[in-house]
């Protein structure tokens, strides 16, 4: 895993996420194929170098302290393709805060985004199969 490197949202860059929406946050809100996030790291307080490694990382989300929710991925359990997001399965099983630590729910996504690229950025996962 990569050294850790933290990234604060602050309060004048409030994230508001309702029960079963879906949020894009991305590192820069320009250059991304059309992609509109609703936040963006670059505006943010934190290291200038936060990035979500493709092949050996973690994420983590927090608040006032406690952590709400989190995932480690990289080798040898996760195989990360280039050109495509890896989605979490959109089931019952894995949709929740202790299955989704498991590599088993996780698959690449196979929806065409911003050809050739693939993934649902602000939409739901597809099933893994």
């Amino acid at each position: 895993m990569k050294a850790a490197l933290q990234h604060l949202i602050s309060a004048e860059g409030l994230v508001v996420v309702p029960a079963g929406d879906y949020a894009v946050l991305a590192k820069s809100c320009s250059d991304n194929g059309g992609l509109v996030p609703i936040y963006c790291y670059e505006t943010g307080t934190g290291s200038p170098d936060f990035v979500l490694n493709n092949d050996d990382d973690a994420i983590a989300l927090t608040w006032l302290g406690n952590t709400i929710d989190s995932v480690n991925y990289g080798p040898p359990t996760w195989t990360i393709p280039s050109g495509a997001s890896m989605q979490l399965s959109n089931t019952a099983d894995c949709m929740n805060h202790l299955a989704n630590e498991s590599a088993a729910c996780w698959c690449p996504a196979t929806e065409i985004y911003n050809d050739p690229d693939l993934g649902t950025p602000g939409a739901a996962n597809s099933v893994c199969e």
